[in-house]
């Protein structure tokens, strides 16, 4: 009051109270904005900002020391930069709807971000949660809508890569069994947890219980130990158990942009690249050896662009010699390896397809087969004449993904070394490189899968089963695909069937004396159990209905 007259006081001009010591500041209620440097330096023991503040100029407090701070206000509606810099204040600071900064107390292990001054917060200023790596506990409250709070970009420096630990009113969250998923609130904000320590280890613990629930030993980060050690069998029967559990239990669905272990933890829905990489990590866990494989194409550059994109990012890595990573990701499958030898395995496309003719083949399906586009729509593009045409398996471009898939960009070691130590599944060593995935497993008519929509592939079997065991040892025996026989053995093994359909295993050649064989020998151990007989029949048979087989 000036005279006796009332003013009202709408805002702070700039610098006010720089350097100055409060024992308590209450910025009235009809102040709406904050000029800049307010309070600069100052050091004040109770600040108390107006409920109707709507701006925050720049530098606020910066450099200031403030004991407790207070505000109500529901209506800012911008912070300008330097809020609060290289000032001393409560650990958790809340200026109206906008969280300025949390961090532990000093020498602490836990972020509290469970305290009733968050509930309204539905801003967040800048990167305003910061910690170090002694820092691996954060605590929640089931009462506080966390959307606005728990962003990958409110992490300072991404320290969310630290938490370890996370409790909700103080439970600590843990996966309890196989069918078990995440909290709500972690599933909402899952961005924030994602590839941490927190959610590997909880991937870890699902895996464990689904492992047991699906009669699958467990070894997890202990498989390295493992991998290799198996029976062929067992590592056929993790191979086909897993592959029939993502298949039926996750829905597909394109546009989902989130990670591997969001899908498994959360158990939403998927696509190929968090299929491969759910599919990889599993199998490990069980010890069978995956990685994760994409489509990818590489275009060849001059010896001067390389020179020249090198000096930019002297990381980068040129396949071949001379190309470069064009795109990757329109299709992603894994490469397990099984016996000793890798195979191909393609989830989505046996999801697509309700059967097995993606499970276990080689890098010759890809090149030379075709069924893939009488039934695959995963990944299409416009070609120049107006057509649409597959991509997701291409001449060959089909690769360990580069380990910029990854990283970062732009980040440096520590950071990228954390986000592939998320991925366990995946070595430097196979980047780019094609996999040496050479068979296909039960190719029994030599079309490069193992697939049987006609039921030629079981006749062709039964016709093989129905031979003498010397022929049978005869045809397996064979390394070039011909066999000798006489007029009477010709006869034997081109006549079985009824008068609609007989089946030929051989075809005669008159330049030579020998006849070729229509059956793939090296295909008809189906089930890897090292031996040949009915078991293989209907496993074939069940594959073809799109079942799993009974006969393990």
């Amino acid at each position: 009051m000036i005279g006796r007259t009332y003013y009202s006081v709408t805002s702070l001009e700039n610098r006010f109270g720089f350097a100055q010591k409060f024992s308590k500041v209450y910025v009235p209620n009809t102040v709406k904005t904050l000029g800049e440097r307010v309070f600069e330096q100052s050091k004040i023991d109770v600040l108390q900002l107006s409920n109707n503040l709507e701006e925050v100029g720049l530098a606020f407090c910066i450099g200031a020391s403030v004991n407790t701070v207070s505000c109500k206000a529901k209506n800012i509606k911008e912070i300008k930069d330097g809020c609060f810099q290289k000032s001393t204040t409560p650990e958790v600071l809340v200026l109206g709807n906008w969280l300025i900064k949390a961090e532990p107390r000093k020498g602490s292990r836990y972020l509290d971000l469970s305290k009733s001054s968050l509930a309204n917060v539905d801003k967040v200023y800048g990167r305003a949660i910061s910690f170090d790596e002694s820092v691996t506990e954060l605590m929640l409250s089931s009462k506080i809508d966390y959307g606005a709070i728990l962003k990958k970009e409110s992490f300072k420096n991404r320290c969310n890569r630290f938490i370890e630990n996370v409790y909700i009113d103080g439970c600590q969250v843990r996966c309890n069994y196989a069918n078990d998923t995440c909290p709500n609130i972690i599933k909402k904000n899952y961005s924030a947890f994602e590839m941490t320590p927190f959610s590997l280890n909880y991937s870890y613990d699902k895996a464990k219980y689904l492992l047991k629930k699906l009669g699958i030993k467990y070894y997890g980060k202990e498989c390295e130990k493992v991998k290799g050690t198996l029976s062929v069998k067992e590592e056929y029967d993790i191979a086909l158990t897993l592959h029939d559990y993502i298949v039926n239990n996750y829905v597909y669905d394109e546009n989902i942009q989130s990670s591997f272990d969001s899908v498994f933890n959360c158990h939403t829905v998927t696509k190929c690249q968090y299929d491969a990489e759910m599919y990889a990590f599993l199998l490990e866990c069980a010890g069978v050896e995956s990685e994760v494989v994409f489509s990818a194409q590489l275009y060849p550059v001059s010896s001067s662009e390389k020179e020249k994109r090198m000096e930019e990012n002297p990381g980068i890595v040129f396949p071949k010699g001379n190309y470069i990573y064009g795109y990757e990701a329109h299709h992603g499958w894994n490469a397990v390896k099984i016996g000793g030898k890798w195979y191909y395995i393609d989830t989505t496309a046996d999801r697509k397809s309700d059967f097995y003719a993606c499970f276990l083949f080689s890098n010759e399906t890809i090149e030379k087969g075709t069924l893939f586009y009488k039934f695959m729509d995963l990944s299409t593009e416009l070609s120049e004449e107006g057509k649409y045409r597959l991509v997701c398996y291409n001449d060959k471009n089909h690769v360990y993904p580069h380990f910029l898939t990854y990283e970062y960009a732009n980040n440096d070691d520590v950071f990228n070394e954390w986000n592939i130590a998320a991925h366990p599944f995946q070595t430097r060593e196979t980047m780019l490189g094609v996999p040496e995935c050479n068979e296909t497993n039960g190719d029994i008519d030599k079309d490069y899968y193992c697939y049987s929509k006609t039921g030629y592939e079981i006749d062709l079997y039964r016709a093989f089963l129905l031979q003498t065991d010397e022929m049978q040892q005869r045809i397996m025996n064979s390394k070039d695909g011909y066999i000798t026989a006489s007029e009477e053995e010709i006869a034997a093994l081109n006549g079985v069937g009824n008068r609609v359909r007989k089946i030929s295993l051989v075809s005669v050649e008159k330049t030579t004396n020998k006849v070729k064989l229509l059956i793939n020998s090296e295909g008809l151990d189906i089930n890897f159990d090292g031996k040949i007989s009915v078991k293989d029949m209907i496993e074939l048979m069940n594959r073809s209905k799109g079942k799993p087989s009974d006969n393990k």
